[in-house]
């Protein structure tokens, strides 16, 4: 999966058939990652060291909060955006089987 604002590169990848445009919703990303977390569902392997580095930076707007908007700063979020579009690009494919898997525990 390629950055929406890699447009070049990532026109490049798609016509070689290698590369998926991932899904750039910032705000759907961070809701996700953050409810699979909260649930048990997801975890981060200590070998993906960045996100882990990345994780206790990120933080929101201020600017943005006085108006009532959620927005974060987007700086020094690298690996917390490839982990996003690792897990919402693909959401489709793997959210049945998650539903699956908790009706089979239930």
């Amino acid at each position: 999966m390629v950055d929406p604002s890699a447009a070049g590169l990532r026109e490049d990848l798609l016509r070689l058939g290698i590369v998926a445009a991932a899904n750039n919703n910032v705000l759907d990303g961070i809701r996700l990652m953050t409810s699979l977390f909260s649930a048990g569902l997801m975890d981060v392997h200590e070998s993906y060291d960045g996100f882990i580095t990345e994780v206790p930076g990120y933080t929101w707007d201020p600017k943005a909060q006085l108006v009532g908007e959620d927005e974060p700063i987007k700086e020094r979020d690298y690996y917390l955006d490839g982990g996003r579009y690792g897990v919402k690009t693909p959401e489709v494919l793997w959210r049945p089987m998650l539903r699956s898997a908790h009706a089979l525990a239930a």
